[in-house]
Parts: C-alpha cells; structure tokens; sequence
C-alpha cells in the first residue's frame, strides 16, 4: 500500500495544530506519518500532540538538532521512510483538496509536484508584504536571473518521491532555503517536476516568524549557486 509522510515544521501553533492533521487525513486515503518537527520542547502544540486521540494516524515528533525550520525538515526528511513525502508549514491555511491532486501527479509519474503560487490560476493571500515581496522576488530570480524554468521555487508546500530526495544532498541550515534548495537541485538532477496552481493563504492571527535580514545573505548566496550550477549544465548538455 502506498503511504506518505507529511513533514510538519511547528512553532507554538498550540490547538489548531490538531484540526490541521485531522484536515489532512480527511482528503488522504493512503496511509500516513505525521512528522512534527519541533524546536523546543516547550512549545505550545507539543500537550495537544501527545495527548490527542482525534488523529487516526501515527505522530512521530522529532525535536531539531539545532533551531529553525529548515533544519527541522533536514531532520524530518532524514527521519522519512514512505514512498511519498509532503513538506509543508504548520501556518499555512491549506487548500486540501489540492492533497489528492498531488498524489496523482505523482502517480503520474513525476518526482515533484510545487503547488505554485506566481502560475496562471495562483494567488498569494494574508501574507506580510515583506515575506510577499521576497518570496515573489526570490521565484522570480529563480526563474529569470538562474534560469531555472520552476515559477515558484520559493514555496515550502512541496510534494515529492522519497527516491528523488535521497539522490540530493541537501546542505541549508537557515530560514526555509531547503525550499529553494530542493526544486533546483531537483532541476539539475533532471528530475520530473509539474507546477500546479495554488492559492497560498497564510494565517494572519499568528506572528510570523521570518527573519529577514537575517536570512536574505543566505538567500542571496544560493541564488548565485543556481545561476552558476545551471550554466554549467546547459555547457556540458551542449557538449
């Protein structure tokens, strides 16, 4: 049977973590693993974790080797074990009907499915007009200055094969780079990738908790990586 491990990155989302999960097993029919990765253990969602019996399926919580999202999802990922594997923040308002038109993509055929937010049919909704702004800035270089044909490579809603991830070696340590990390090295591994149109909704009655200054260095580094790594392809193709 098929199965699917949804990699959850949480930071105090207290009781409304619980109607996330039940929402997600709602749209699934294919057997799933939680993977809540946390930063301390005082967070606010860990009591309503461990002590729900509303979630039907298995809650593995996985406390992050340092602090930050994109180390929790490293952590998350190298913990995965299903065929399929779903990253995607605890914060995110979610579309989930678009759950199990990402499972068919991926039966399809393809090794990642981004639900796009920057494609005909998307939208981005709620968001602070700085994580907007970087986040439509930084899909656009992607696409633009790195040449790398992915519209929204900045989205950390990702749905993909555990084959494919365990051939990219990913390396980010800040913010929610290994978002961009995976669809680029997914491109340059020659990986079958679709984007679909997504509506990205954010829950605005959390504090956001995106450094941006602190982060943008990083960004900026990777961005240059890409370029880079996509000359060099589009060379040795040539050759």
């Amino acid at each position: 049977m098929k199965s699917i491990d949804i990699i959850v990155p949480i930071y105090n989302e207290g009781e409304r973590i619980i109607n996330f999960l039940k929402n997600c097993e709602k749209k699934l029919d294919i057997s799933i693993r939680f993977l809540i990765c946390y930063d301390l253990d005082e967070d606010t969602s860990l009591p309503f974790l461990k002590n729900s019996n509303e979630i039907k399926s298995e809650i593995v919580l996985i406390k992050n080797p340092m602090r930050g999202p994109c180390t929790a999802v490293i952590e998350g990922i190298k913990n995965s074990r299903a065929e399929i594997i779903m990253t995607i923040p605890a914060d995110e308002n979610l579309e989930y009907d678009i759950l199990k038109k990402m499972i068919g993509y991926i039966d399809d055929g393809n090794d990642l499915v981004v639900p796009s937010r920057f494609i005909k049919g998307g939208k981005m909704i709620g968001a602070p007009w700085l994580k907007k702004l970087i986040a439509i800035i930084g899909s656009f270089l992607i696409s633009n200055f790195a040449l790398i044909p992915i519209k929204d490579a900045t989205n950390c809603f990702k749905m993909f094969k555990k084959s494919m991830i365990d051939q990219i070696s990913i390396s980010s340590k800040i913010g929610f780079l290994y978002a961009f990390e995976i669809t680029v090295k997914a491109y340059l591994n020659d990986n079958k990738i679709v984007e679909i149109p997504y509506t990205w909704m954010m829950d605005n009655k959390k504090k956001s908790n995106f450094k941006t200054l602190q982060w943008l260095p990083g960004y900026i580094s990777f961005l240059w990586f890409s370029f880079i790594a996509n000359i060099k392809k589009k060379i040795l193709k040539k050759k």
